[in-house]
């Protein structure tokens, strides 16, 4: 009974490789009657460093059918700028480890404030995963990132617990 909801799903190195993963998934889009605008395909740095162009093309299909994808984990491999410029992605999510570092100070937070800048320049959704505390929630909002996940706002629900949440309603 609720309005849909954007799902992003994470693809390991493994599925990555799979061939036919984008027929695969769009014949399940089609089976379930989902729309694709719907479903972020999340890809970790590790599957942008394989077989670039094999790569490429499994990205030119996701894309052909109308899913979101999104660089995750970014700053925890190998971080190369040419595929924030050149590989069409809709967001990027900075690792987890990367958002602890927030609460030192100095050159981490100089170094949120330049990556969610050029995140933003190259028309980037930032999301910033992993955050834990009110202190996290403050600063990546005032230096401007686009969405925030994290045990602060939640530990992981089943979907009755999360339904209860989104209606706010009381079980």
């Amino acid at each position: 009974g609720m309005a849909p909801l954007p799902v992003s799903i994470n693809i390991s190195p493994r599925q990555f490789n799979q061939p036919d993963l984008a027929s695969n998934i769009g014949a399940a889009l089609r089976r379930h009657g989902l729309d694709p605008a719907l479903l972020e395909i999340e890809i970790t740095e590790n599957c942008l460093a394989r077989d670039r162009k094999k790569f490429l093309h499994t990205l030119a299909e996701m894309r052909a059918l109308g899913l979101r994808l999104s660089i995750d984990d970014f700053g925890s491999g190998y971080s190369n700028m040419d595929y924030l410029k050149s590989m069409h992605f809709s967001s990027l999510k900075i690792d987890r480890a990367f958002i602890a570092s927030i609460e030192e100070g100095g050159k981490p937070r100089a170094l949120y404030r330049a990556l969610i800048s050029l995140a933003h320049n190259l028309s980037l959704v930032v999301v910033a995963e992993g955050v834990e505390t009110q202190r996290q929630v403050d600063f990546l909002c005032d230096i401007g990132c686009d969405l925030i996940q994290g045990y602060h706002f939640s530990m992981p629900l089943r979907a009755v617990e999360f339904a209860a949440l989104r209606t706010g309603q009381t079980l």
